[in-house]
């Protein structure tokens, strides 16, 4: 799943500069705070910039610091990873959600990595892969935790991954697992 995922994403890492306009928005507002190393009170142009929770620039700070390449590689690998995450994510619900096998876990891994919208969300500066890497994950733990008696550990690590997707892209990382947890508790009985 790496592999497919990584030959998917890499080739396109650093071929072109930003289009969009989110991502030239994004990119000044990755810019500001890593010169300044402010990353909790984030600004675009100089003025406070409270549209996006924190998370998202951070991981792409830290890999600016890491690799200390352009800014249009640095997002553009944050959303390689980005991408990766949400794969491996799809995988671990599949498992554990519908209780498929391996190989039904790198099927859905592989289906979701074979959709146009994840080529685009995996070669764009948009948090969005990261988000719904992070609901995707939550709700792979959560259903983790219902189906295991004494299984805390995972819900409690449910709630946590709902709460970074919350600060990734706002209060819906918590909203959608608590709200797909009624169903799959209803569905399984």
């Amino acid at each position: 799943l790496t592999l497919i995922v990584a030959l998917q994403t890499v080739p396109a890492i650093g071929t072109r500069d930003f289009w969009l306009h989110d991502e030239v928005r994004h990119a000044d507002v990755l810019r500001h705070a890593y010169e300044t190393g402010q990353y909790t009170v984030l600004s675009l142009n100089g003025v406070p910039y409270p549209d996006k929770p924190p998370l998202y620039f951070l991981l792409l700070g830290g890999l600016k610091a890491l690799t200390q390449a352009s800014d249009a590689v640095v997002v553009q690998l944050g959303s390689a990873l980005a991408g990766l995450l949400l794969a491996w994510a799809v995988y671990a619900l599949a498992r554990v959600g519908a209780g498929l096998s391996r190989e039904g876990g790198l099927a859905a891994g592989l289906a979701i990595a074979a959709t146009p919208l994840f080529a685009v969300l995996t070669r764009t500066t948009r948090m969005d892969a990261l988000f719904a890497a992070c609901v995707t994950a939550s709700q792979a733990a959560l259903f983790a935790g219902w189906q295991r008696p004494a299984a805390s550990r995972w819900v409690v690590l449910g709630l946590g991954l709902a709460a970074l997707a919350c600060l990734v892209k706002g209060p819906f990382g918590l909203a959608l697992p608590l709200a797909t947890s009624p169903a799959y508790l209803a569905w399984v009985g």
